[in-house]
Order: structure tokens, then C-alpha cells, then sequence
């Protein structure tokens, strides 16, 4: 098989993606890093062109991720998340589905995942509906993006490393479909679809 039908191999020109925060692009590179560059900003793990906590996730998946191959491969998911940045309060309880997903693939027993999922199901739906919008938007939500990333991850280590990398990189798939899907932007096609059984 060529190298261009490939999926495993990384395309010529592309940025080595590492763990971590770097000073600047000689001394290594992140992926959202990587996205800083390529929405042409300044060198940044928080680059203005994606939404904070989308990028959190992007960060938080990039310094999880076990193998250099996997973690290559998030290069070709920085193009989706370009322009996801807005002031919109669905963004929050999108990314906690998001997450609560990949969490119930694993354990769909969960209830503590269970409960979340369908308290930010009712409060995406509130907040869907222009007249409770500025009343709920207020509110935060009972459970953070953070706790809940790492409920999902410590659900995922009884795995071998590279399962879990692989359900981790499915994970920000996920996460970045739903936020440009409730965003309303272009799909930007990615390696492969998400899978997390």
C-alpha cells in the first residue's frame, strides 16, 4: 500500500506533537500549539480560535496519550478545531455529553456518568430555547469538565495503553464533532470515526 493511502504514517511537513507547554516551536509542539500555527497567531496552548474548553480537552488528550504514533495522529484534527471559539453557552454542557459518552461506552453502568449526561441533556435543552437562555446561561453546572475528564480517564486505565489511547483520541473526535455540529460549522474530516468500544 502507498504511503498516501496510509492512515498510520505521518504526512511529510507536520510538526513532531509532544507532551506539554513549549516555549516555541523549535522546542517541541503540542497540538494545540500546533493549531496556533496553523490559524497563523501566536505560538500558544490557548490560541483565540478555539473555544477554551474544547482546547482543554485537546490539551488534556495530548498529554494523556501514551504512544508518539497515536499522538501524531491529533495533527490532522487541529485543522476541526479552528473557529470553534464563540460565547455560547451550550458549548459547557455539549462537551460534558461529549465526555459522559466516551465514560458510558466503557461502563455503561456508570450512574454517577449516567446522571451527568442527563443533567447537561436538560440543561442543553434549556438553553436551547431563547427565552430561558440568559436565565440559565448564569447557572454553572454541577459538575466541571476536569472532574469528569478524570472520571473517564481512570474508567479507561484498566486498558492496555494503546486501547486507551485509541479511545481517548475517539473521545476529542467526539468532543470536536459535537461542538462544531452544535456550532454550526463545516465538518473537517479527520483520520478515521470515533470509536469507543
Amino acid at each position: 500500500m502507498s504511503a498516501l493511502h496510509r492512515r498510520d504514517e505521518q504526512p511529510t511537513g507536520l510538526p513532531q506533537l509532544t507532551r506539554g507547554k513549549h516555549t516555541n516551536a523549535r522546542s517541541g509542539t503540542c497540538l494545540m500549539e500546533y493549531v496556533s500555527i496553523l490559524a497563523g497567531s501566536r505560538f500558544t496552548d490557548r490560541p483565540r480560535c478555539t473555544h477554551p474548553l474544547l482546547a482543554w480537552v485537546a490539551r488534556r488528550v495530548n498529554d494523556d496519550i501514551t504512544d508518539d504514533a497515536t499522538r501524531q495522529q491529533l495533527v490532522l484534527r487541529a485543522p476541526a478545531l479552528i473557529d470553534t471559539r464563540v460565547r455560547d453557552p451550550r458549548v459547557r454542557p455539549t462537551l460534558l455529553i461529549a465526555l459522559a459518552e466516551a465514560g458510558l461506552a466503557q461502563h455503561p453502568d456508570d450512574e454517577w456518568l449516567r446522571h451527568t449526561m442527563q443533567r447537561a441533556t436538560r440543561r442543553l435543552a434549556r438553553l436551547a430555547d431563547p427565552e430561558h437562555r440568559p436565565r440559565f446561561a448564569q447557572l454553572c453546572p454541577s459538575v466541571d469538565l476536569a472532574s469528569l475528564y478524570v472520571h473517564v480517564f481512570h474508567s479507561m486505565c484498566h486498558r492496555p495503553d494503546a486501547e486507551r489511547d485509541r479511545l481517548l483520541v475517539a473521545m476529542l473526535d467526539i468532543a470536536i464533532t459535537k461542538c462544531r455540529g452544535l456550532l454550526t460549522l463545516p465538518t473537517v474530516p479527520t483520520a478515521a470515526t470515533p470509536v469507543l468500544r
